[in-house]
């Protein structure tokens, strides 16, 4: 996992400092607003995160089938063994993408999900951003996604899943950030379930070089202290080494610009209309 992806596109000129521009801000949106469909792509980094996730279910659905992580070498409950992989095509939200679909000898393997054969699957956010926000349990991942996608999804799935990513996973939430972005958006996502309801929010930064990298997604609680809550995830950004920020781009949620400036003191907070700004936190992925 590695938590930048480089467009290919011309960079824009964006100012760096405490005096930053409004002819900078506005250069930055629209930037952004020309790669979203490119970065939304299956080649963009949303959607290579996103096969990298559905990949990876795949793989823990048939580890929990079997009984048994592929590569270990214990005793197997039964005769049944991994079959090699075909390639699926998948028709997505990202646009196409080709899964590595595993078989078992026996062929009785039957993914909940990613059905053998299901041509069109779309939210795939719905899918993503429980099973990789920092704060959410596997069981209230297990809850989100049964009921966004009408399955019964277990608490065993999802810890399958987080161990196949551990290592990556926990690179990405700890190591040490550059002290510096020109700007980076905070975006907050509401997904309210039956069982589980969770606001996530995410950060992703741009950097002067045109890499985007995604700082962080988080689940936090919907109560009356989710302002101190996104307080203190941008504040774990700031102890990880982002010390400056001149641009903070957010959506119209009230108060942002405010814990923004708390946070980085000479930061110039800039709203967002939703119709530029709610696809192109999504549009930058961890891998």
């Amino acid at each position: 996992m590695t938590p930048q992806t480089t467009s290919t596109l011309m960079r824009p000129r964006i100012a760096v400092g405490d005096q930053a521009t409004s002819a900078s801000v506005r250069r930055l949106i629209a930037w952004t607003h020309m790669q979203r469909d490119i970065l939304m792509s299956p080649q963009g980094a949303w959607g290579r995160l996103t096969e990298t996730v559905l990949n990876t279910l795949l793989d823990s659905e048939m580890d929990l089938h079997l009984g048994y992580r592929r590569g270990r070498h214990v005793a197997k409950a039964n005769d049944n063994e991994r079959n090699g992989y075909r390639l699926k095509p998948l028709e997505t939200d990202v646009g196409h993408l080709v899964l590595r679909m595993p078989r078992d000898r026996k062929g009785t393997f039957q993914p909940q999900i990613i059905r053998k054969r299901l041509r069109q699957l779309d939210n795939t956010q719905d899918l993503v951003l429980p099973l990789m926000a920092h704060g959410l349990s596997a069981g209230e991942a297990a809850a989100c996604i049964s009921e966004a996608y009408n399955v019964d999804v277990s608490e065993e799935l999802v810890k399958a899943f987080r161990d196949k990513l551990a290592d990556e996973i926990t690179y990405w939430r700890n190591s040490r950030l550059h002290n510096t972005y020109p700007a980076i958006f905070v975006d907050v996502l509401h997904r309210r379930h039956s069982a589980v309801n969770k606001t996530f929010l995410m950060t992703v930064a741009f950097s002067k070089t045109g890499h985007h990298n995604v700082l962080g997604i988080w689940a936090t609680d919907n109560d009356e202290y989710r302002m101190r809550q996104w307080r203190s995830k941008l504040m774990e950004l700031k102890e990880r080494g982002l010390t400056d920020v001149p641009i903070v781009l957010h959506n119209t949620f009230r108060g942002m610009s405010e814990i923004a400036k708390q946070v980085w003191k000479t930061t110039n907070p800039q709203t967002c209309t939703s119709h530029l700004y709610q696809k192109t936190t999504l549009v930058t992925g961890l891998f």
